[in-house]
């Protein structure tokens, strides 16, 4: 019998985390998030003083850094970018860019659109660059 999409990709993401030097309970963690992080510790009691709290679908998220952590079994893991989330605030200085002639707020690395409609800043996913990338301000 062929092993399942979900199950070969558990097996690489297993072998993926276990090479990061993630433990099995990180792996079989009971949120949906993916915990990498460079140093070894995964997971932390404490933020960062500078840390932003927003919702996204129902989970309480948090931003510190240019990380983005959830408050599991009393620690803070770090969790994949949550893009498509919205903030009412930006995490932090914003520097903003126009790529390809839309304009984004770049905070640690991180692409923010701006909604008129909704009046928050929605985290997208890193534009593809072209010839037309120009810094317009810093705040």
């Amino acid at each position: 019998m062929k092993p399942s999409s979900k199950a070969k990709l558990a097996v690489v993401a297993s072998a993926f985390a276990l090479s990061l030097g993630l433990s099995q309970q990180s792996i079989a963690h009971k949120a949906k998030t993916i915990t990498v992080h460079k140093h070894k510790a995964h997971h932390h009691h404490h933020l960062p003083k500078a840390h932003h709290k927003f919702t996204w679908k129902g989970l309480s998220y948090f931003v510190a850094g240019g990380l983005f952590y959830r408050f599991v079994d009393d620690h803070y893991s770090v969790v994949a970018t949550p893009h498509g989330a919205r903030l009412k605030v930006l995490p932090g200085k914003a520097k903003v860019v126009v790529v390809n002639k839309k304009h984004y707020h770049v905070v640690n690395g991180h692409y923010y659109r701006y909604s008129k409609k909704h009046h928050d800043y929605v985290l997208v996913k890193q534009p593809h660059k072209h010839k037309h990338v120009k810094v317009v301000a810093h705040f």
